[in-house]
């Protein structure tokens, strides 16, 4: 039973042997999870959308950004090899760019 505030917007969970750690966003989650999963849930963390930026950030520093205009906050995503990226600061954009640069890999 998750107790989530209305800016609560992603998960972090991870298992019971350390060996597993994961962030989703928590609406997807919660329609995802069944039951049988759960038990092997050591813990998790409700997340608002500025932790899971500074989590991105913190990983990626050089090549993700954040930059107010005129028309709403965008995410600036450099990618070696290939142009940059800039789509609206959105909890599903800021996932996609999550997802992609750590290739489901979290832990390390």
């Amino acid at each position: 039973n998750l107790h989530r505030a209305p800016e609560h917007t992603f998960i972090k969970y991870w298992r019971r042997e350390h060996d597993f750690l994961n962030y989703e966003l928590l609406d997807r989650f919660a329609e995802q999870i069944r039951q049988d999963q759960i038990k092997w849930l050591e813990g998790f963390e409700l997340l608002e959308t500025e932790q899971m930026w500074q989590e991105l950030k913190s990983r990626f520093p050089d090549r993700v950004f954040r930059e107010k205009r005129s028309r709403g906050e965008f995410l600036v995503w450099h990618r070696p090899g290939q142009e940059a990226r800039e789509c609206l600061f959105t909890p599903e954009n800021l996932m996609v760019v999550f997802d992609t640069e750590t290739r489901g890999n979290v832990i390390g």
